[in-house]
């Protein structure tokens, strides 16, 4: 299920999650670090009620009221410190930012990693979980 996942971090070669924020390019969508230019669209998809109505309350993007410190404070408080790895959700068309992709619960001698994604209201129905999975 999550094969293509595994195809495209091969160039890590048995490196450890958190050795660097991993690039991940499929065919309509890619996924990576966000960047202070995010931080409009981030604060769009955080006041979005329902976006976060069945996720819980303590989420690393609502820890701060402004979204850049939120995207300035990821390494240092979630990938740093092997908590979590969260990057943005891309239409590879565009560029345009969907939400976010948040890596968690890794275990390495497992080779296992949980996946969360949060989509921004407008992404609703439009296969994005589809084809995150593909």
């Amino acid at each position: 299920m999550y094969a293509h996942l595994k195809q495209k971090t091969e160039h890590i070669q048995h490196a450890d999650l958190f050795d660097q924020y991993p690039y991940i390019e499929g065919d309509d969508l890619v996924i990576h670090k966000m960047s202070d230019c995010d931080a409009d669209a981030l604060a769009h998809m955080c006041s979005e009620d329902e976006v976060y109505t069945y996720v819980p309350a303590f989420l690393f993007e609502k820890k701060y009221e402004d979204k850049h410190e939120v995207i300035a404070k990821m390494d240092e408080e979630c990938f740093d410190t092997k908590d979590s790895i969260l990057m943005g959700v891309y239409l590879k068309e565009s560029g345009e930012f969907t939400g976010i992709a948040e890596f968690y619960a890794y275990e390495p001698e497992h080779r296992k990693v949980s996946v969360g994604l949060r989509l921004m209201k407008e992404y609703w129905g439009k296969g994005i979980a589809k084809k995150l999975k593909k």
